[in-house]
């Protein structure tokens, strides 16, 4: 007797489990089982002697659909979010968001629960803390753990706690500026010093040096990462790996790969 248009729908009634006439039909075969089938189950068999009934608790578990991990930006100074989200799980789970601060590491369990948009039967839920970064350095990390109870799932993310640059961003080049200035006398001098085939005009360039003590205004050095995708993205200008010096009255500009 099906007592639910839910298992109507979702039974195979003409299942057997054993060709045993008495024993054949004491397993049912859903079909298609999804989060609605949870609960506990009870079977009762009757005769005109005796009457006996065994329940156990059924778990049809939903893994999340989509989970996300949210690191801190590298650009981020003031208190900051870190969260961990999962969308259309169920039953509820046991979230864990940890990360380190100068190596001491710190956890968060409290759970915002939310239903889910597209199946209100499932849960989007997600932990959030706030952190300052400058209490963390780049080796510190972040992770989240989840975990359905009464199941075998469970499923980790980690990261650095600071979030990677995208590969494809254009590496960042700032100009390097030098107060001081320059003159002097024969641009052969300038060229056998330097050491470079190319170089020379053929027009003499007087010059002496006026101050030697040149202060830097300021630099930028970008990361190896970053010097190894610039280099390999124009293998052909090798000139890019020698330092070109212009000399103006008052001012030295340096360009360096």
């Amino acid at each position: 007797q099906v007592i639910h248009q839910m298992f109507k729908d979702n039974l195979d009634l003409k299942y057997q489990v054993t060709s045993d006439k008495l024993k054949k039909h004491r397993a049912l075969h859903i079909l298609n089982p999804d989060e609605r089938f949870s609960g506990n189950y009870r079977c009762k068999v009757s005769s005109f002697v005796d009457e006996d009934s065994d329940e156990n608790d059924v778990i049809v578990y939903v893994p999340p659909s989509q989970a996300t991990l949210n690191p801190i930006k590298p650009t981020d100074t003031d208190l900051v979010n870190i969260s961990c989200h999962a969308w259309g799980i169920f039953p509820l789970p046991v979230m864990s968001l940890i990360w380190t601060e100068n190596s001491t590491v710190l956890s968060s369990e409290d759970l915002v629960i939310d239903p889910n948009r597209d199946n209100p039967g499932l849960f989007d839920v997600s932990v959030t803390t706030s952190i300052d970064p400058s209490d963390v350095v780049r080796q510190d990390m972040i992770s989240c753990e989840i975990t359905i109870p009464g199941t075998d799932f469970e499923m980790r993310m980690e990261s650095e706690i600071f979030e990677k640059l995208d590969s494809t961003q254009e590496p960042d080049i700032q100009l390097e500026v030098f107060s001081g200035s320059a003159s002097g006398s024969e641009e052969d001098e300038l060229c056998d010093s330097s050491g470079d085939a190319d170089c020379g005009s053929g027009y003499p360039m007087d010059y002496e040096v006026v101050d030697e003590n040149f202060s830097k205004v300021g630099a930028y050095i970008g990361t190896s990462e970053e010097t190894a995708r610039f280099e390999s993205s124009s293998p052909g200008l090798y000139s890019m790996n020698r330092v070109l010096i212009l000399l103006f009255p008052g001012l030295i500009c340096c360009f360096s790969s």
